[in-house]
């Protein structure tokens, strides 16, 4: 069965003042026991005049900031899906990553 959690990432302001930032799926969230292929989308962002700061890579799970992201502390809700295969049916979870900018 597919199990997956949000971590906490930090981010420093002064690096996103000159460009946008991704983080990497391993930093985020870890995800195990996935069958079959995985992908993931945003679902949400709890502050939610900043969600457009925010992309999730539906085939690699990369969360890209937005550079000029104010300071603060944001919820990422990601949905992660795994396909299944044949012997296995497909499964989502969905997890929140906090991402503070610093």
């Amino acid at each position: 069965t597919l199990t997956a959690k949000g971590k906490t990432v930090k981010l420093k302001k002064k690096k996103l003042k000159k460009k946008a930032q991704k983080i990497v799926p391993t930093k985020a969230m870890t995800v195990s026991n996935p069958k079959g292929s995985v992908s993931y989308s945003k679902v949400s962002v709890s502050k939610k005049k900043f969600k457009k700061n925010f992309k999730v890579d539906a085939a690699t799970g990369k969360i890209t900031v937005k550079k000029k992201t104010k300071k603060g502390t944001y919820k990422v809700k990601v949905k992660v899906t795994a396909a299944g295969d044949a012997n296995y049916n497909a499964a989502s979870k969905t997890v929140t990553v906090k991402v503070k900018v610093k």
